[in-house]
């Protein structure tokens, strides 16, 4: 059976907390990626119809609140599955407020929880960031993926 960690701090919320192992970046970039797949397909999901700008209003703020409460629950599943102990998910949208939250905890032992203005290193994960710009600006059309890199990276002679 898993705890919920303690009273999360601002901004915090609680995630099941299972077993103080993790499976190394591999599970990060799961649930990076898991998050990045569930906010872009939320981004999209609170698109009213024609409306009054009051309902219009009320509708898109009851959409945002869904989106949000579906992509926190995408991220504490996410977290769950990998045995991630805390994490500080930012997804920002245009014309939308940011979407910034911290879950579970940031020490095993002594239970405190994330915090959304915890400094902390991202790692490897960066590349994920990286390939998933360069997969939308393919998508766009934008550049190609056997493109050679000199044409974007000036000074950079192909092998």
């Amino acid at each position: 059976m898993r705890r919920v960690s303690r009273q999360p701090a601002r901004g915090a919320e609680p995630v099941p907390s299972g077993p103080a192992s993790t499976s190394g970046p591999v599970a990060v970039c799961v649930v990076v990626l898991s998050c990045a797949a569930a906010a872009t397909f939320l981004a999209g999901c609170s698109n009213a119809g024609p409306a009054s700008s009051g309902t219009r209003a009320a509708l898109e703020a009851s959409a945002t609140q869904n989106s949000d409460a579906a992509l926190a629950e995408a991220i504490r599943s996410g977290m769950r599955r990998a045995s991630i102990p805390g994490a500080i998910v930012g997804v920002w949208r245009e014309g939308r407020p940011p979407y910034v939250r911290a879950f579970g905890v940031r020490d095993t032992a002594s239970g405190e929880p994330m915090a959304t203005d915890l400094s902390m290193r991202i790692g490897s994960n960066t590349k994920a960031f990286v390939v998933t710009a360069i997969l939308m600006l393919a998508d766009q059309g934008r550049l190609g993926l056997d493109d050679p890199i000199d044409r974007y990276v000036k000074g950079r002679a192909e092998r």
